[in-house]
Parts: C-alpha cells; sequence; structure tokens
C-alpha cells in the first residue's frame, strides 16, 4: 500500500473464488480483499474497488468505447475483449475512491459499478491495475502434469494488448485522463503558519501561540505545541478543507519539531496525524530530532470532497514531549 501510495505500479491479478492453490484457507479473493481493508495505511477499499466472490465458468468480457484510454489503445494494441475461463468480476466503490474505472465488463452487463472485469485506479502518487481471471496471462507453459489454459495467444481476445498496456501505464507511461481543466493550484490551508493566531483552525486552549524559545517557531514567530506537559495530556489540533476534483496532485505537508525528556525504546507520549478518519502517520518519543523536519502525504484519494486534517498529541503521565508544528500546506496543481 505504501509503496502505491509513494508512486509506484502494482499488477494484481485475481481468479475465482476457490482458487486456494495451496489449501491453506486463502484464496485470491479473500487475500486481495483483506489487503484492501486490514493494511494499516488505508483499510476503507482505498483503490475503490473489492473483489466479488464468484466463478464464472466462460465469457468475453467487452472493452469500454474510450480512444484516449492508454490501457485500452497503447503502443502494444487495441483491446476489444478479454476472456474469462473461470473467473470473478469486480465491484466498483467511486466514493471509496473516485478515480476507479472499469475498462473491461461481462458480455451481459453494461458498464457500471459491477460486473467489472479488468479494473483501474490510482492511490496517493501511484497506479493500480486488477484482472479477474490468471488464464489471462497465462501462456501455457508451466511444471510437468500441470493443466493450464494460454489465454495470452487466444485468438478470440486480445489478452497480450490489454497485460502490456497496462504494464506500460503501470510503469508510468500515458495517462488515463485528458489533463486536468478544473485544477486551480494553489496552497488550501487557511492560516498556514498559524500567524494569525487560531484563524482557520480548531486548537485545544494554548496549543497556537508564540511559543518564544520554549518551543521556537520554524518561521515567523507562532507555532502549534502540542502536549510538552510532563503529565497525562491531550491536545488537539484541526482544520477542515475541501479538495477540488481534476487535479493531479494534492500534496499536504508540515514542519515537526520533536523534543523529549524520554528515555529509551518506550512509546510513552504519542502524536497522531489523520486526513479524515485515515490514519497518515503516527510520531512519538522515540522520533525526536534536533529541530524541525518536513512531512508530506499525498491526499488524492480525497480529491472532490471535505476532509478534516487532524492532529492528536496524547502526552504519559510522566516526563515531557513536545510536539511543534509550523508552515503547513495543501498543495494541489
Amino acid at each position: 500500500m505504501k509503496f502505491v501510495q509513494n508512486g509506484g505500479g502494482l499488477f494484481l491479478i485475481s481468479d475465482h473464488t476457490g482458487s486456494d492453490r495451496n489449501n491453506d484457507g486463502w484464496d485470491s479473493p479473500k487475500i486481495i480483499n483483506d489487503l484492501l481493508t486490514n493494511n494499516g495505511v488505508d483499510n476503507t477499499d482505498p483503490f475503490g474497488f473489492s473483489v466479488d466472490l464468484k466463478n464464472v465458468a466462460s465469457d468475453h468480457p467487452v472493452a469500454i468505447t474510450d480512444s484516449s484510454n492508454p490501457v485500452l489503445n497503447g503502443s502494444f494494441g487495441a483491446v476489444k475483449k478479454s476472456l474469462i475461463a473461470n473467473g470473478t468480476t469486480f465491484t466498483l466503490k467511486p466514493a471509496d475512491n473516485p478515480s476507479v474505472k472499469g475498462l473491461a465488463y461481462l458480455s451481459t452487463s453494461s458498464p457500471g459499478n459491477t460486473n467489472a472485469f479488468f479494473v483501474t485506479s490510482t492511490f496517493g502518487s501511484g497506479r493500480v491495475a486488477i484482472w479477474g481471471d490468471s488464464s489471462t496471462i497465462d501462456d501455457g507453459t508451466g511444471q510437468s502434469g500441470n493443466t493450464l489454459y494460454n489465454g495470452w495467444s487466444d485468438s478470440t481476445a486480445d489478452n497480450a494488448a490489454l497485460g502490456l498496456n497496462a504494464t506500460a501505464w503501470l510503469a508510468g507511461s500515458g495517462t488515463t485522463t485528458p489533463p486536468p481543466t478544473g485544477c486551480t493550484a494553489g496552497q488550501l490551508l487557511a492560516n498556514p503558519g498559524f500567524e494569525s493566531g487560531n484563524t482557520g483552525w480548531t486548537a485545544s486552549s494554548s496549543v497556537i501561540g508564540q511559543h518564544s524559545t520554549d518551543a521556537p517557531a520554524r518561521s515567523g514567530s507562532w507555532s502549534a505545541w502540542l502536549d510538552g506537559y510532563g503529565t497525562a495530556h491531550t491536545d488537539t489540533l484541526s482544520q477542515t478543507v475541501t479538495l477540488p476534483a481534476g487535479c493531479s496532485s494534492y500534496t499536504f505537508s508540515f514542519w515537526l519539531n520533536i523534543s523529549t525528556a524520554e528515555t529509551g525504546t518506550t512509546a510513552y507520549d504519542k502524536l497522531t496525524v489523520k486526513a479524515g478518519s485515515t490514519t497518515l502517520a503516527t510520531y512519538s518519543n522515540l522520533n525526536a530530532a534536533g529541530g524541525y523536519q518536513q512531512r508530506s502525504f499525498s491526499l488524492s484519494a480525497f480529491a472532490g470532497q471535505s476532509v478534516t486534517l487532524a492532529f492528536s498529541g496524547v502526552e504519559g503521565s510522566q516526563l515531557q514531549t513536545s510536539f511543534v508544528v509550523d508552515d503547513t500546506a495543501l498543495n494541489v496543481s
């Protein structure tokens, strides 16, 4: 998940329900759905799809009409059909990720949020593709005694073109949509450096202020200082912002200075950073460093939505840890 979030390309191949090759109780639909709901990075179907628990015996899924799509019309050829020789489909969840797109559907279905056989999406700075049958990438070769289906060379489908175009796209070639037309580049956070006090922010008492030499600002004279009391204490800081749709980049960043009186290897005091219900990062007294460090995160998954960016510092009962935030930004382009 972090690999994709940081710009990687991930090609997932699912198969039909019951495709448990090593008899350990886990088939490919269960494994992929678990990845999307139990990964510790974003557990809310962040790619915008889930795998259907079914076995489609035979079909020739039809590609949608989209002449500008590089996966369907790339340098390796045009894609009209794929095939299923015992496979499954996917349910699209655009409410979870609006970039999800079905590229091929069962021949008995119309394009929509169900019965998609080939799907692409983006997450963070990366790209994802998923195919609903391992037969499509099988070239018929394998260990002696294996019964394999050569779907790669099947003349009734365009599997080789689809697989190679998708691989090129995952590696960074082409674009799935026309260049953004509705995106106005800029910085979206109000009062990002806290120089106007609490304007734009909701914060615990005394968090935002001119903290002088005790917790100096990175720039200007104001910062947000969470915790640092040396007693059981919780401080919060948040701002709600609406991200426009249609931009290609959404980067949330801030500078963080962590100082502590704690010693040892136990994380007694913690700062959690969230976007909505998604935890972006957790820092602790173990991350103390000499001065400010910049932290950056992609919020592409929240394009077109309002999201609350929140910091929550929780301090234990002994010895202080200070989490000082300054020079925040949410840049879109």
